[in-house]
């Protein structure tokens, strides 16, 4: 049978049964698929290509967005930076992290870094962040779902998030 895709649409459409299918996805796989999200096409491309051209550019440039001893929290993780926890080869990937932005006097400012954006692909920013809200919606919309799963409130993740 394999993981399951379940459609997020069911949640305002069936909400007791996605919620059961999720509950049981996560049971059983610990994830599941998500389809009927919603997030534009256009978006997921225009963020991909985006991407695929930061990730082409020179290895130095590239290199001028690692926050050395920022544990990859934000901006560019080059190749065999990071070791899986007990592995005894440094991973072969690169990446670039982006998180939530807040406002600078929070209280969480101190330990929730600035994300950082590099000006070399202009239209990294937007369509990067963009993408990033709309994952973040989706994914406070499946931990709703999984906390009626165990009982507790739909919006008991909400200020844990």
């Amino acid at each position: 049978m394999g993981v399951p895709t379940l459609d997020i649409s069911r949640f305002d459409t069936d909400r007791d049964a996605f919620v059961a299918d999720l509950g049981r996805a996560y049971r059983e796989y610990g994830f599941c698929g998500i389809s009927g999200h919603g997030i534009p096409a256009e978006l997921i491309d225009g963020a991909y290509a985006a991407f695929e051209r930061f990730f082409d550019l020179p290895e130095a440039v590239k290199r001028r967005y690692h926050v050395a001893g920022g544990g990859g929290a934000r901006g560019y993780t080059p190749y065999k930076v990071e070791t899986a926890k007990d592995a005894k080869h440094a991973d072969l990937k690169e990446f670039w992290h982006v998180g939530r932005e807040i406002p600078r006097d929070s209280q969480y400012a101190t330990i929730m870094a600035e994300n950082l954006w590099p000006e070399e692909v202009p239209e990294f920013r937007t369509l990067g962040y963009a993408l990033y809200q709309a994952l973040d919606d989706l994914g406070s919309r499946v931990l709703s779902a999984l906390a009626l799963h165990i009982g507790l409130a739909e919006n008991y993740f909400a200020d844990k998030t």
